[in-house]
């Protein structure tokens, strides 16, 4: 059982919640050398750790985000 934050209501137990994105902003990701690693068998069946680059880029990142009812996520454009 939760609080809608958008119309204050008490929602029954068991029922999904949706979080609704208020406020988003523009955010750039730097280079980032060596970061992701994974292990993958070489040749030899051996495990081997490899690293790759993260290109970083631009993208969106969420400020503020509010969960709320079915109801009121259905209002606001959410499925």
């Amino acid at each position: 059982m939760f609080h809608c934050q958008l119309c204050q209501g008490v929602v029954p137990p068991r029922t999904p919640s949706q979080r609704l994105v208020v406020q988003s902003r523009k955010k750039e990701y730097p280079f980032r050398f060596q970061a992701n690693t994974f292990t993958r068998l070489n040749d030899n069946g051996k495990r081997k750790e490899f690293h790759t680059d993260d290109p970083g880029g631009i993208g969106q990142e969420i400020v503020k985000e509010l969960i709320v009812c079915p109801d009121c996520a259905a209002k606001n454009g959410h499925q």
